[in-house]
C-alpha cells in the first residue's frame, strides 16, 4: 500500500563501520540518555532515576559500545543498541548490560580515543571479570 510508513532495518554494527565507536558517559549523561529512552519508548533502559543512580556507582564513567542500529520508521530518530560496562556501586566489580542510545547522542559522547581514556575502557574491563583457574 503507498500510505503505509517506510521502516528502517535493524543491522549489526561492525569493528570497521563508520558508525562503530567506544564511548564514555558520566552517571548524568546515562540520566540523560535514560530521559530520551523513556520520552522515545525504547525499551532499553534503566526503570527509573532511582534505580540507574542506586546501580551505577556515583562518580564512575560508562562506556558504551554500539552492537546494532535499531529498526524503526524512518522518520523516527535512529538509534543504537550499545552494550554499557558501568562501575556497581553495590558490588566491587563492573557490570554490562544494553541500553539503547539515540545516534545523536552517541555521537556527543566523549570518545574514548586517547591513551588515557583507552587505559579506562581495558581498567573497567579487567575489574567487571573474575579471575577463575583453568581446568
Amino acid at each position: 500500500m503507498s500510505g503505509d510508513p517506510a521502516y528502517r532495518q535493524e543491522s549489526k554494527i561492525g569493528p570497521r563501520d563508520a558508525d562503530f565507536g567506544v564511548r564514555m558517559a558520566g552517571v548524568e549523561d546515562l540520566v540523560r540518555i535514560n530521559d530520551e529512552n523513556r520520552h522515545r519508548g525504547w525499551s532499553a533502559r534503566w526503570s527509573s532515576h532511582d534505580a540507574l543512580r542506586s546501580e551505577v556507582a556515583a562518580g564512575s564513567t560508562a562506556i558504551l559500545c554500539p552492537l546494532f542500529r535499531n529498526g524503526g520508521l524512518l522518520a523516527e530518530s535512529q538509534s543504537y543498541r550499545c552494550h554499557v560496562f558501568f562501575a556497581s556501586s553495590r558490588e566491587n566489580r563492573g557490570l554490562v548490560s544494553l541500553i539503547d542510545v539515540g545516534k545523536g547522542t552517541f555521537e556527543n559522547l566523549r570518545e574514548a580515543n586517547s591513551i588515557e581514556n583507552l587505559t579506562r575502557v581495558v581498567r573497567l574491563l579487567m575489574d567487571s571479570y573474575e579471575l577463575t583457574p583453568l581446568g
